[in-house]
């Protein structure tokens, strides 16, 4: 994990995608299930679309669940009050100009979760980015339903475009140079199965 801004994604097409979580999850189910479980989902789809550069960017990791002691002045007592479940440092801007701009665009990092940063290289389009050929069944049938399983909704149906490196945070980096850093498991043979038309989903 890196705690950089500025990825070494090389030239291309690429920037920061600000998502949310669906409603009612929590900010630990919401870091668990964007991490272990979609980018692994997500991974076979980008390579086959030659992404070159993948990371999550999320808020800080989370100070443990602890009680502490309240003193009530209007009953002269003390109060036993236990904290939320998660206290996390949220997204931060890269430079206060930054957040100057977005600011006065109507952007407040305070309303997102997450980010998505991909790079693809410079032969490929804006249109192919929205939307693919390759790997166009396994993002229907595999990466949306997954998406609306943790995300506000679909990811192109809510997200937030900022410029490259605008938002900083905790980096999970998971393609670099064009090539998985970590594992994918199974889900690359489901998607050369999906798209080869042999198998569905897996459950």
């Amino acid at each position: 994990m890196d705690d950089s801004s500025t990825a070494n994604s090389g030239p291309g097409i690429g920037g920061q995608a600000l998502l949310k979580r669906k409603i009612g999850t929590s900010i630990e189910d919401f870091r668990n299930d964007y991490i272990d479980r979609h980018a692994p989902i997500a991974i076979p789809w980008c390579l086959s679309n030659r992404v070159t550069y993948y990371a999550q960017v999320s808020g800080k990791p989370w100070i443990p669940r602890f009680d502490y002691l309240y003193h009530s002045t209007a009953h002269n007592n003390m109060i036993q009050l236990t904290s939320p479940d998660q206290i996390h440092r949220p997204l931060r801007w890269t430079s206060p100009e930054l957040e100057a701009k977005y600011k006065h665009l109507g952007i407040n990092l305070e309303d997102w979760d997450a980010v998505a940063e991909m790079v693809f290289p410079p032969v490929v389009t804006i249109d192919d980015y929205y939307r693919p050929k390759v790997g166009k069944k396994y993002h229907l049938e595999v990466i949306l339903p997954d998406e609306k399983r943790f995300l506000l909704d679909e990811a192109l149906k809510h997200l937030q475009g900022v410029e490259p490196g605008a938002v900083d945070g905790e980096r999970v980096e998971l393609i670099v140079d064009g090539k998985a850093v970590v594992s994918v498991g199974e889900w690359q043979e489901v998607f050369d199965g999906i798209e080869a038309g042999k198998v569905g989903e897996r459950r």
